[in-house]
This record gives structure tokens, sequence and C-alpha cells, in this order.
């Protein structure tokens, strides 16, 4: 594995979307949870991010690529048996990141502003991303049972589905790839949304004019979360 992260205080918003709509934008074949497609918004924050066997002062100067906000768009699908993600589009709040997520993984990562905050005391989290040009944006206000038990997702589960997967795919004109991830199983808790604008990603992601909000949770975390670099597929 070549890199450590930490991925912190993460929020998935789930949709269901159709497939005829998003099969389209996604250079694999779908995976579906009985019968039907999915697309999901993934809020996060990286706290840490290093190179593996690399230490000393080079790590400080790292830090202004590795330690930023994401908002994932991405969908699932599956090659050679083996199920994964697919990247549709990615949102960060750095500039550095950008040439960086595309030259190294074939990201698509697209400049934003963003700002989470999360007390997880409370129980209250909220969100704000904004595209430099355009009035559309995604945000969100929400809660969650500060006393809830954070649980493996359900053997066989929508939530399963959703969020445990190790592999992602992507494509660059005809290469594709796949690199994979390591970490403990996503421990979770459903999220009540209490407000929400997503015009930002539909109107920028045709699929989801017309996707439902499924529902969503929230994670504090995956620590120590290992990443491979992208390997070429047959």
């Amino acid at each position: 594995m070549a890199f450590t992260a930490d991925w912190e205080n993460l929020h998935f918003f789930n949709y269901s979307v159709d497939v005829d709509a998003v099969q389209p934008l996604v250079p694999f074949e779908l995976d579906r949870y009985r019968g039907k497609a999915y697309v999901s918004l993934v809020c996060f924050s990286v706290t840490r991010m290093e190179l593996n066997g690399l230490s000393g002062w080079h790590v400080p100067l790292l830090r202004p690529f590795t330690v930023h906000e994401f908002l994932n768009v991405r969908t699932y699908v599956i090659q050679d048996g083996e199920p994964g993600i697919y990247f549709i589009t990615e949102f960060v709040n750095r500039f550095c990141s950008l040439p960086l997520g595309f030259a190294t993984y074939g990201l698509p990562y697209r400049y934003a502003r963003i700002k989470y905050d999360c007390d997880q005391e409370s129980g209250r989290t909220a969100g704000r991303v904004e595209r430099l040009f355009g009035n559309d944006e995604f945000s969100f206000g929400a809660t969650m049972d500060p006393a809830a038990d954070l649980r493996v997702c359900e053997k066989g589960g929508e939530a399963e589905f959703l969020l445990e997967r190790y592999s992602a795919y992507t494509r660059i004109g005809p290469l594709e790839r796949r690199f994979r991830i390591r970490h403990e199983p996503w421990r979770c808790c459903p999220l009540d949304v209490r407000a929400l604008d997503d015009s930002l990603i539909r109107r920028r992601v045709r699929c989801l004019k017309g996707a439902k909000l499924e529902g969503a949770c929230y994670s504090p975390g995956a620590f120590g979360v290992q990443i491979g670099l992208p390997q070429l597929l047959n």
C-alpha cells in the first residue's frame, strides 16, 4: 500500500437513480442492490495522509496537499466479479490537489469552497460546498442521536452494499485501472436530514435530476486507511 490516511466525520447521502440515466456516465457495469442503482454524496475531511516509508521533515511540507475536505459523488460498479466504486466527480478545497488526484489516480477533482461543522456531543452536523461561480451549492443540516450505538453494517443489507467497498475504478481514455483500500469496517448511525440543498450536484450531475434521497448516515471515520497504487486492468 502506498499511502496511509485518516478520514474523519463522514456523511453519506444515498440516492436511488434511474439505471438508464447513470450508466452512460460510467464506463463500467453498474452494480445494483435489489435491482436499484445508487449514487452517493460523501462528505468528509482528510486529516492525515502520508506516503508510506516517508518520514521526517518531508511530512510537514506535504501537508497542504494531503489535508483537506472532500465531497465525492460516486456510484457502484462491478468488474470481473469484484464490486467497487466509480467517482463521477469529486470536489476538494485545495487548488494544489487538483492536478495530483488526476495524475496519480485518474480522479475527477474539481475545486470548491467547503466547510463542515460536526459536533458529536450535541449530535448536530452541517456543511456547505460552493463553486466559485454560480449560485448553486450543496449544503445540509442534520442531527443524530449522540447516544446512538455506532454499528457495523448488517450483512446483506443496503448499508453494507453502499459502504463496504474496498476497490475503486477509474478510466482515462482507453486505460482502465483499479486501486484498493483497506480499513476496519465502517461503524455508523443514521442521520436525520433536516435541511438539504443539493442543487450544485443535481445541476452538474445530470443522472441526479430525478433521483430520490433514500437515506443518510454518519461515521466518525476510518483511521489508518491503507491506499494502494492504481493497477491496469487486463
